[in-house]
């Protein structure tokens, strides 16, 4: 559960750091995210405090309350850059455990991919795709998906 939340807070900082430039929402990401979290049955006081935050907000104004959260949560500080892996890896696990069809999560780990500007180290999402026919299962590419989190899982990627 705790790897999910970590996975969503970096998805919040990735919107609050591509989102800027299109409009005044600085911060609403976190208190988007602080919302989820509630759904999710975390009943943590400062996690309500975040999620009740409004107005034009910038991510200063909420960042108090968002370390609060992180600590109470045991979380770490959310890193936008460190998303589009996550949620490769993400991605390649939920399709090896079959909750996405190899073709539907292929096509996902593939646009992350594009988004991550074809890291030469995740080439392997380029070898799949050209693999993978339509009416293939999942063990057309399991090796490849199991590589993939392996290159995800490196120490050495560091900043994910």
């Amino acid at each position: 559960m705790k790897e999910r939340w970590q996975l969503e807070l970096d998805r919040a900082a990735a919107r609050d750091a591509w989102e800027p430039r299109l409009h005044a929402r600085h911060g609403e990401p976190f208190v988007d995210w602080a919302l989820w979290l509630l759904e999710q049955g975390v009943t943590d006081e400062s996690v309500q405090i975040l999620a009740v935050l409004r107005g034009p907000l910038s991510r200063w104004e909420v960042e108090s309350s968002l370390r609060r959260v992180l600590f109470a949560l045991g979380l770490e500080a959310p890193n936008p850059e460190r998303f589009p892996y996550e949620q490769t890896c993400d991605l390649a696990r939920r399709t090896i455990a079959g909750e996405l069809s190899p073709q539907a999560g292929l096509a996902a780990i593939y646009r992350e991919w594009k988004r991550l500007d074809y890291d030469p180290a995740l080439k392997i999402c380029y070898v799949m795709e050209e693999k993978l026919e339509p009416t293939d299962s999942l063990e057309a590419i399991l090796p490849e998906l199991q590589v993939l989190l392996a290159t995800l899982s490196e120490p050495s990627r560091g900043e994910r």
